[in-house]
Parts: C-alpha cells; structure tokens; sequence
C-alpha cells in the first residue's frame, strides 16, 4: 500500500536523497541504502530520480567538511580536532558510509597513526614514559623500560598539537603492549647514576679536542660519535656556551659497560662569569655506541644541561 502525500501526489514517484532508488511501496527507509525517510514528508525524499543542482550542492556537503578539515589544518590549525570529530559524526549519522571512511583514513588523524607505527619501527616513537624520571636525570633522557625517546617539548602554538600527541601516545601504548620495545630501539645496558659512576672508576681520560671532533679514544678502540654529537656534549654543560675552555685537568672521563654503552664524564669547575662565582656541574653522560647519539645523562643541575645535548633519535 502506497501512502498518499499531502500534496495529493498519491501513488507519484519517491526517489531516495541518497541513491536515487525508487520508494513506490516502500515504507521508512530506502532498502537500497537504509536513509530513513517519511512518506508524508516531501522534505525526506525526492520526486525526480536525478537530483536537481540545488539536492547536488547540498548533497555535496560531505566533500565541503573533508576539505575543511584539511584546510583548517593550514588556516586555523586549533580546530581540524573538532572539524574531522563533527564531519566524521555527521556522515555516521546520515549513513554516508563511504564518505565516513573517506574521512577517516585519509585524515591528519589517520596520516598521524601511520608516521607513529613508522616511528616505533624505527625505535623512535618519542613519549611513552613508564614513569617519572629521577631528579638528577635530564629531562630529555630515554625511558629506562620503553626505551622511548624523549618526547616532544609539549608546548602549545597553534592549539592543535594535543590530537597528534594523544594520537601518538595512544599509538605507542598499544604497539608496546603487544610486542614490547621496537626492534630497532636501543636494547644495551641502561645503567643509573651508580652504576655509571662505578664504571667510571677505572675511566679512559678523554681529550678535550677528540671530544670535541666527535671521537672517544679508548683501549679497546676509538668510538665515533654522530657529528656534531661530542661538541654538543660540550656546549650542553657550559662550556662553549660560555666561551670557556677548561683547564685540561682534569679531562673528561669515559667508560665501557657492555659493548653498547659508552659511559662520559665531562667534569664540572668553578668559573668568574660576569664577575660572580658560577659552578658547572659535572654531567654524566650515557651513548648508545651503535649510533654515537647521547639517549641519558645524569647531572646534580639537570637544568642546566642544554636540550641538545640528548640526541638519540633527532
């Protein structure tokens, strides 16, 4: 039974706003696509089986709302968030299945998940802390049990920053639960500061200038650090940063713990800077030998170590 509209059309042609399948006969919803829609209501469904310029324009709002959220993200990068959560919502709601997984997986969400997997595969997904730090570690170090790079500074510019970290961290959680630090992390000895500086009772003396060019002169052979790795060593406890060159004694220190653990000592000293007594702490500092990148270091002033003095995975 055929129900009679309120414009007297009878038994006239009811097209879905969807995908156009005809509705005579048909009652609630189009069995083709399953949009809901009301005989009586002339608002719900079409009576011509192609859609006129104005049902295409509106029909159309699916790709407005997929490029604002791309747009937003290079305009006002605070609000793609809540553009891809509202667009996303309203395709789900409207049954726009198809423009629900257009949306989806070709999204900044989506492009985040997939960065963070390639992240982890490389054993460089950055943030995911077991725990709090100790007080005397940077805060730039490695986590001891995920073997997670530092994360990101955290700092919000443009307001959006909090859906890629959530994104990323969510990532990580999930990819370590189920198989544990990546491949390509580091996996040698993590020692803390005691067992550092226990290592480092028998230390190999460092020169300042192999140091600074990046090489670590021990018995057993020469360690090469990525360039640019020892000066930042330096510059990180003050001592380019300032223009000073210490006194050659006492030279910094290092030691092996495994094969894949470079332990460095750059030692601290009294200096006049702007005519006051400034201490510079001692720093210790932990290299993955395989990569020649500094992943921890421990210092009584943690502070005052230069942020880039970690470069495990930069």
């Amino acid at each position: 039974m055929s129900a009679v509209t309120p414009s007297g059309l009878g038994d006239a042609s009811r097209f879905c706003l969807s995908c156009r399948y005809c509705l005579n006969g048909v009652e609630e919803a189009c069995p083709e696509c399953g949009r809901a829609f009301c005989s009586a209501d002339p608002s719900t469904w079409s009576a011509q089986p192609s859609p006129s310029i104005t049902s295409r324009a509106l029909e159309a709002w699916p790709i407005l709302g997929f490029s604002a959220v791309w747009g937003s993200l290079v305009v006002v990068p605070f609000a793609w968030p809540w553009l891809f959560l509202g667009v996303l919502a309203a395709c789900l709601c409207h049954r726009r299945w198809v423009w629900a997984g257009i949306v989806f997986f070709i999204s900044p969400f989506m492009i985040t998940v997939v960065m963070a997997m390639s992240d982890y595969h490389r054993g460089e997904l950055r943030g995911m802390r077991s725990g709090p730090l100790p007080a005397d570690m940077h805060y730039k170090s490695m986590d001891p049990v995920t073997r997670s790079p530092a994360p990101y500074s955290g700092c919000l510019i443009y307001g959006g920053e909090w859906a890629f970290d959530l994104t990323r961290q969510g990532v990580g959680v999930s990819m370590h639960t189920m198989f544990g630090p990546s491949s390509n992390a580091y996996h040698g000895p993590y020692p803390d500061r005691a067992a550092a500086e226990q290592a480092l009772q028998q230390p190999v003396p460092v020169d300042w200038e192999d140091l600074d060019n990046d090489t670590v002169p021990l018995s057993t052979g020469v360690v090469t650090l990525d360039q640019g790795q020892g000066h930042a060593l330096l510059r990180g406890t003050l001592n380019y940063r300032l223009g000073i060159w210490p006194n050659p004694n006492p030279s910094p220190r290092a030691a092996m713990i495994g094969t894949d653990c470079l332990v460095l000592a750059v030692p601290g000293f009294e200096i006049q800077y702007a005519g006051q007594p400034r201490q510079i702490h001692e720093a210790i500092f932990l290299i993955d030998t395989q990569r020649g990148q500094a992943f921890a270091a421990y210092c009584d002033d943690p502070n005052a170590l230069d942020r880039m003095t970690i470069r495990w995975g930069f």
